[in-house]
């Protein structure tokens, strides 16, 4: 049913209409034309309203004709769903628009023009156009060059105009000074910025051969006995022999290792500043077990300055920087070596490794712990040492086998093992 009301009783007369209107009805009565007839009762006017009775004179006969609300509700249907020939090919009802003109005056109507009004139209249109007066080139330019002449009068322009034309110059002739021989000013000032960086560079690096200069009221006395001092490569040079306290060249041998355990204090020597500077922040890839000892046994970085003050005062005195041994740190270290460093002999690989060996027997409390197989590493602060160049198939393979630890390479490594102390 194509529409309906809100009521009962009229939704039960709109079926009562419905069974009325399919009940006995002629073969030649299609669905359409049945479906067609039921819309029009249901959404068209009452029937008294539909037909209106014609009657000329008292004696004449009343004709039955069709009211003007049934004649537009008639054509409204055939603009929207067709009729005849022109009928619709679905249910949607057609979509009527009016074309109008510029001005609005002319109606266009789709459907419902022939060629000979579409041209009576067309003439009616061109004859309403007014053609619109430009200027010509002439005029155009006449009126920009009285701008011009405008602008050029105005006194804030000529101050602007002059202002330019001196800084014009200014340029220019910087330029040709700057272009010409050495000697100009900026040249002159370009060598004074290399003196002044020569000089800087001259008392830096006398300030880092000099080092800071330890007082005996400031840095507390050492028991040597108890002390051993370890050299990066060799002595180079240096003799403490006078200090009093052992001396030993670093290895990475286990045994030496379990030595160093043994020793209440370490001091880690640096001949230079520069040594000094790669052993504080160290660069590169590689990292040498003399760097990854130092940090998991702990200890004092001296250099030569506290060799020279030990030898002024007569006194073996403690270096001001401290490191805390990882090994005896507070928390605890588990540490996973990967394949990929142990199958390039890495230098921190090795040192770890034997480090954890030589604990395990001398030192009571250790917080080192070494895993042998990845998936054994419980903890997701563990420590997986990685070479430099397999960081990121490591990182892939843990992503996949939901693996737990921190990827890191040696330098990385060193980094969180760092600790100073004070």
């Amino acid at each position: 049913m194509l529409g309906t009301f809100a009521g009962t009783g009229e939704l039960e007369q709109n079926f009562s209409f419905a069974e009325m209107f399919t009940a006995g009805r002629k073969g030649s009565v299609t669905v359409e034309n049945l479906r067609n007839m039921l819309k029009v009762r249901l959404d068209g006017l009452p029937p008294h309203e539909f037909v209106v009775s014609c009657q000329e004179g008292a004696h004449s006969l009343s004709i039955e004709k069709p009211s003007e609300d049934c004649v537009r509700t008639q054509q409204r249907f055939i603009q929207l769903f067709g009729g005849g020939s022109n009928g619709r090919a679905h249910d949607l009802p057609r979509r009527r628009k009016k074309q109008r003109t510029v001005d609005g005056s002319i109606d266009i109507l789709e459907g419902q023009e022939t060629v000979a009004s579409l041209k009576r139209k067309r003439s009616m249109q061109l004859e309403s156009l007014q053609p619109e007066q430009r200027p010509d080139v002439q005029q155009l330019a006449e009126q920009a060059a009285a701008a011009a002449e405008a602008t050029k009068a105005n006194p804030s322009y000529q101050n602007l105009s002059k202002r330019l034309s001196a800084l014009a110059e200014a340029k220019r002739r910087q330029f040709l000074e700057d272009a010409g021989p050495a000697g100009g000013v900026i040249a002159a000032k370009y060598a004074a910025a290399l003196s002044k960086e020569q000089r800087l560079q001259e008392l830096l690096q006398k300030l880092a051969e000099d080092g800071h200069a330890l007082e005996p009221s400031q840095q507390p006395a050492m028991d040597p006995m108890n002390t051993i001092i370890v050299f990066q490569s060799d002595a180079g040079g240096h003799d403490l022999s006078t200090l009093g306290a052992e001396t030993c060249v670093w290895n990475g041998h286990e045994d030496q290792l379990a030595k160093l355990m043994q020793k209440r204090n370490i001091i880690w020597f640096l001949g230079d500043a520069k040594a000094e500077m790669a052993f504080i922040m160290p660069q590169g890839s590689e990292v040498e077990g003399f760097l990854v000892g130092s940090r998991l046994l702990g200890g004092y970085v001296a250099t030569q300055c506290w060799a020279k003050a030990c030898a002024q005062h007569n006194l073996f005195l403690q270096p001001p920087l401290h490191l805390a041994g990882a090994l005896r740190s507070k928390r605890n270290l588990m540490v996973y070596v990967h394949k990929s460093a142990a199958e390039q002999h890495l230098a921190a690989a090795t040192c770890v490794v034997r480090a954890a060996h030589a604990a395990g027997s001398h030192i009571p409390d250790v917080r080192l712990v070494l895993k042998n197989k990845w998936k054994d590493v419980s903890a997701k602060g563990a420590l997986v040492l990685t070479a430099p160049g397999d960081v990121r198939k490591a990182k892939k393979r843990q992503l996949k086998d939901k693996l737990k630890g921190c990827v890191l390479d040696p330098l990385g490594f060193l980094s969180v093992c760092t600790e100073w102390g004070s």
